[in-house]
């Protein structure tokens, strides 16, 4: 699944109206789009961003500013056709007159999913493309990061309700624990994202535990593993501790530290029915992976560690399994480009990233990105 990133393109606006798009000026933007970059372009499919590029000399605020505004996907339809909808004409009009007032230019990236050939464009289709989703919710996020009012309502929701130390709308002084679990998923001091969030919802809050050392010991000329006694001896010492964390929901992430850097390895989460006590190590697979990565990738070398995000409140089934997942979603972002072998139990999200490409993002050839590129990472604050 490989993604190539054309724009920005400007859209022109006809001197008589510059504070709406009409149907000429969409027609000049497609004729641009497929003369001055590659033939074909306006009838691919993939993701598309819409932004504002602010007016120069203006006093500070957000007309004078560039930023993303809206993410959204083509599949079904080409790009031609769907990023000048009805409903995206009146939503980009309404930035263009009433947030930047006449006084800003309104561009667009196109990221195109490209076929198995490495060539040809992918055409519309009557189902959906592997990827594309995936891709928008990427972008949507990212671009949350730079702009916290972009006109995206899609996975945005539960961001905007979800609170963790220094990294989810959290204000304050940064704990160690916060700090030393931010520099292990490489997340920079400032927050990802700030949202003040829905005032009539309660937030979920989460807190973060840890790194716990995981006890265990060789057997024999044996490599180290870890073995059930060692959970349970864990799991009373944390009790010891904090006589609730066992009993809460949220995620834990497997981590090994080598001298003084730590590595994230396994990020896993706690089921409908299960919590923390329950979850982490007990199931099969974590304990032969871990295992597995202990003993062949560092031998005797490393010391495992977990922490834990747990959630402070208790809601509905559904409602915190949905956002456990999101949580889940944004730290794998997060660890896959720290540790591109990194493990999760949303196995579907796992293979997707393995198999995902986007120019510059992920999984990208190292060397001079494109000026496009360049320029998309400039505007999501890359």
């Amino acid at each position: 699944m490989k993604f190539k990133i054309f724009g920005p393109f400007d859209i022109p606006l006809d001197e008589g109206h510059k504070n709406w798009i009409e149907r000429a000026d969409i027609k000049n933007f497609w004729y641009q789009v497929d003369n001055l970059d590659q033939s074909g372009l306006s009838n691919a499919c993939g993701v598309y961003i819409f932004g504002m590029r602010g007016a120069e000399k203006l006093q500070k605020g957000v007309a004078s500013k560039t930023l993303p505004w809206y993410v959204g996907k083509a599949e079904k339809q080409s790009f031609a056709k769907e990023c000048f909808t009805g409903r995206n004409v009146n939503i980009f009009n309404k930035v263009i007159s009433k947030t930047y007032k006449e006084r800003g230019t309104p561009f667009l990236f196109l990221l195109a999913r490209i076929e198995e050939d490495n060539e040809s464009f992918s055409d519309p289709t009557t189902e959906t493309y592997p990827g594309v989703a995936f891709v928008e919710k990427m972008m949507i996020q990212m671009s949350m990061s730079v702009y916290t009012n972009i006109v995206n309502t899609s996975f945005t929701a539960d961001a905007k309700k979800t609170f963790i130390p220094g990294i989810l709308n959290s204000k304050g002084k940064m704990s160690k624990q916060t700090l030393d679990f931010k520099r292990v998923f490489g997340i920079e001091n400032q927050m990802p994202i700030q949202l003040t969030g829905d005032k009539k919802q309660s937030p979920l809050k989460y807190e973060i535990y840890g790194p716990y050392e995981i006890p265990f010991e060789k057997i024999g000329n044996k490599p180290k593993v870890i073995r059930p006694c060692d959970v349970e001896n864990f799991w009373r010492n944390i009790k010891s501790k904090d006589d609730d964390l066992m009993n809460k929901r949220g995620i834990y992430i497997y981590s090994l530290q080598k001298t003084k850097l730590t590595i994230p390895w396994f990020i896993g989460s706690s089921s409908k029915s299960t919590k923390l006590g329950n979850q982490a190590f007990y199931r099969y697979r974590d304990m032969y992976d871990m295992n597995q990565i202990f003993t062949e990738t560092y031998g005797k070398q490393g010391i495992p560690m977990i922490y834990f995000l747990a959630l402070r409140n208790k809601r509905s089934s559904g409602n915190i399994q949905s956002n456990i997942r999101f949580v889940n979603s944004v730290l794998f972002e997060y660890g896959v480009q720290i540790n591109g072998k990194i493990l999760s139990d949303d196995v579907n999200e796992m293979k997707m990233w393995r198999n995902l490409h986007v120019e510059g993002f992920v999984n990208s050839k190292q060397g001079q990105p494109r000026t496009s590129v360049k320029e998309l990472k400039q505007l999501l604050g890359c």
